[in-house]
């Protein structure tokens, strides 16, 4: 059975986009901050903090073509430091919604991905991190039980029009490390 929202968000989002297009046309101040702020958006390593979040819906698992649901909480931390280098901190904070094949729900292992980049004040960019799990998952099904460490990088190019950025990680289980009993 499909979430009666997946009707609903499409059209309040064009909407919402149709309206904010509308306001920005009539008013050129308005497009040129709007213009600024997408750009500063788009830029990985703008000096900015922002708060994303993304739904992610799973449609047809198992025998009974259940669906599962992810609200992906992403807070991003961008701090300048001396010489032209930053830290830039990502995390996700996910909270599932599993039909198939446990029915739990809850929050899942958060990770935080700190990177060091050595030099922004170029368009292309290089950082290098440390991707982390953490075992913080409130059902056994949500996540692995499991502390997860490994390598991260950051490659980005900013530019007009188009600015991208790929981000790679890997995780491990770490030796010896697993999440402590939870209390009864």
């Amino acid at each position: 059975m499909r979430c009666p929202t997946q009707a609903v968000l499409p059209i309040a989002m064009a909407a919402t986009f149709g309206a904010t297009a509308t306001l920005a046309a009539e008013d050129p101040a308005v497009r040129k901050s709007e213009e600024q702020l997408a750009a500063e958006l788009a830029n990985p390593l703008a000096p900015i903090t922002t708060f994303v979040t993304q739904f992610r819906s799973k449609f047809d698992n198992g025998p009974d073509g259940a669906t599962n649901y992810q609200l992906r909480l992403q807070p991003s931390f961008f701090k300048p430091l001396q010489g032209g280098s930053a830290l830039l901190v990502r995390s996700i904070v996910p909270l599932r919604k599993q039909n198939w094949p446990s029915g739990d729900g809850g929050l899942g292992d958060i990770s935080v991905l700190p990177y060091y980049v050595p030099d922004i004040r170029s368009s292309t960019f290089v950082g290098y991190g440390l991707a982390l799990s953490l075992p913080t998952a409130t059902e056994p099904s949500l996540g692995t039980g499991k502390w997860s460490a490994g390598p991260a990088v950051l490659f980005a190019q900013t530019g007009q029009p188009i600015t991208w950025a790929v981000w790679r990680s890997s995780c491990g289980p770490l030796p010896g490390r697993t999440a402590a009993p939870a209390s009864t």
